[in-house]
Formats: structure tokens, sequence, C-alpha cells
């Protein structure tokens, strides 16, 4: 079970975009100032309390170039199928922590179960990536480009 604190402390801010926010928790089961979740692709994923399951699950409800952010939430995401980023303008960002000397560091992992050909397929323009710790697997790919 992943566990994050309350939203909105330093570490907790969001890049300023114009669009909406879509959490993504990265287990199904996780915790948010001390109270657990059930994350699911069927939930709103507005808030961090009713977070989405996967980026996949994010991305059917984001609108093209209106500046949503799609928000993976503290801890280790495992994909066990290629996320597919195929809508141009949306951003998808990891939590971060400031670290004293080191500066602002990752607190989300992204990583691959080894069922896919590559974790991210990004098929649009102006996709945003910021703030993740990718993690690929021997054989795999971590990306794969295929805009026009």
């Amino acid at each position: 079970m992943a566990f994050i604190t309350k939203w909105g402390s330093m570490w907790g801010s969001i890049p300023a975009r114009q669009g909406r926010v879509f959490f993504v928790a990265p287990a199904a089961s996780y915790t948010v100032d001390g109270r657990t979740y059930s994350a699911s692709d069927d939930n709103q994923g507005l808030s961090p309390e009713n977070a989405k399951r996967t980026i996949n699950g994010a991305m059917d409800f984001v609108t093209a170039n209106a500046g949503d952010t799609i928000l993976l939430l503290a801890g280790t995401h495992t994909a066990t199928a290629t996320q597919t980023l195929d809508l141009a303008g949306v951003a998808i960002y990891g939590v971060q922590a400031y670290h004293g000397l080191s500066g602002l560091m990752p607190l989300t992992t992204l990583s691959i179960d080894g069922t896919a050909d590559e974790l991210l397929d990004i098929r649009a323009t102006g996709v945003e990536i910021g703030y993740l710790t990718l993690k690929g697997e021997t054989g795999y790919s971590i990306f794969s480009f295929q805009t026009a």
C-alpha cells in the first residue's frame, strides 16, 4: 500500500497549467492523510482521494490541448500494459520533494512489469512528462515515439 501525506504541502505543489488535474494512484489501495482509499479507473480521478488506477484510465478523460494534467501520486507505479499517450498537449507529472542540497527530487517511479512492448507509447505532439523516475526492464523499451 502506498502512502502520501496531505496534498498541498511544499512538495505537493502541482505545476501551473490551465486544465483539469487527474490523479493516478500507485496501487489499488493507497493512503492519503491517514485514510485508506481504493484506486480504480472507474473513479472520477479529480482528487487524490478518488484517484484513477492507470495512466490509460486517466487518458480516457483528458481533453487534447486543454492544459489537462495527469498527476501520478508518490510511490512506484508498475504498468502491466503499455501506457498510450495519444492526446496532444497533455502533461504527465510525478510528485517531487525538496531534499536539502540535492534540490527537488522525484518521489514517483514509473516502471514496467515486462508484459508490454514499451512503458510509454507517445503518439501525439506536445506531450509533457516531468518529475518521474522511469525504470525499464531488460528487453523492453521505456519510450516509443510514433507522432506524425
